[in-house]
């Protein structure tokens, strides 16, 4: 496995990143360097909060409010950390 690298920088001092990422490259998780973290699948959101995976389907893609803020990658949807303990301090009374 290659480790994960920046492509050089071109003649005009910019780098040339492509649109996506091949999945080989980040094998093994993305680097520390960037901040980036696990992010977790609507059935484990819904184990956590104790609700159904419907629900939480339905409160990512915008159908139901308060609104759970989601990433979504094509057909699949997935959660920051951070921001569902967010989203759960603002729903808090």
């Amino acid at each position: 496995m290659k480790p994960y690298a920046l492509p050089a920088a071109n003649e005009s001092g910019t780098r040339s990143v492509p649109r996506h990422c091949a999945a080989s490259e980040l094998a093994d998780g993305p680097p520390a360097r960037l901040g980036l973290q696990r992010l977790l699948t609507a059935q484990e959101i819904a184990e956590l909060f104790g609700v159904s995976r419907a629900w939480v389907l339905a409160h990512a893609n915008g159908n139901r409010r308060p609104r759970l803020p989601s990433v979504k990658l094509g057909k699949v949807v997935r959660f920051e950390s951070g921001a569902v303990e967010r989203f759960l301090g603002e729903c808090a009374r």
